[in-house]
């Protein structure tokens, strides 16, 4: 249950719909004939809410999905680069010609790049193309056969990953968006009741939504200027461009 707040601009995400949908819309309905119960000022809050509700479930959903995702690919890329490792270790056990690792670009270090790492395996493998089927590269036929199968895998965790990681940033711009929505609207009935009922300290405001000032002072304090809300917040767990 969100407390009492004359300004829900500055609650977090989850918070701020929990005062909308839980505080102010029920109390809203309860107001419904009351004198100063101004109806038109209220039609359609209900449905920006809800597409605020929903569009924080799917960022939720997304943001905390994106991370897992992230685990998975580190996971990819560990055993894709033991295989090169492995790779640029075992052919000079067959091929004493200094060059063979620079013609499958493997004389540079492998690191813990990804992106490094993934021009070094594509290199790899595209050399490797070219000749695997002559007969002095049969007894290397099962670790190219695996490596491009990690590669492959690898290709297709990082493309997921970074799917997800995209859906995260848009559900977030829908969740920013409709807030700032229910915002605008939530502020005119603040300011309407407000133009009702002056004294912050007035004993009406108590079972409001937004309660009754605790402050000393005998003026309202001054409203914030709209929009007035915490900014964007980045996908938790997720960087931007991290490892790709």
């Amino acid at each position: 249950m969100a407390k009492k707040t004359r300004y829900p601009q500055k609650l977090n995400w989850q918070d701020y719909a929990t005062f909308m949908s839980v505080e102010l819309l029920p109390w809203l309905t309860l107001q419904v004939g009351q004198p100063d119960y101004m109806g038109s000022l209220v039609t359609g809050l209900e449905a920006k809410v809800n597409a605020y509700l929903d569009a924080l479930a799917l960022f939720i959903e997304k943001d905390t999905l994106a991370p897992e995702r992230r685990k998975l690919l580190s996971e990819k890329f560990k055993a894709l680069r033991e295989a090169l490792i492995q790779i640029k270790m075992t052919l000079p056990v067959f091929f004493n010609d200094p060059s063979i690792l620079g013609e499958f670009g493997l004389s540079v270090n492998i690191t813990n790049d990804e992106d490094d790492m993934f021009v070094v395996a594509k290199n790899c493998l595209a050399h490797w193309d070219l000749v695997k089927l002559l007969p002095e590269y049969a007894e290397l036929v099962p670790d190219f056969t695996a490596l491009q199968a990690l590669f492959d895998d690898y290709n297709a965790t990082r493309a997921l990953y970074t799917l997800t990681f995209q859906e995260a940033q848009i559900a977030q711009n829908d969740m920013v968006t409709t807030r700032e929505v229910c915002h605008e609207h939530e502020r005119k009935i603040f300011f309407w009741y407000r133009s009702r009922y002056r004294d912050p300290k007035d004993e009406w405001w108590t079972e409001s939504p937004w309660g009754r000032t605790s402050s000393s002072s005998s003026s309202e304090p001054p409203a914030p200027v709209w929009p007035d809300w915490p900014g964007p917040v980045e996908a938790s767990a997720v960087q931007i461009g991290e490892g790709l």
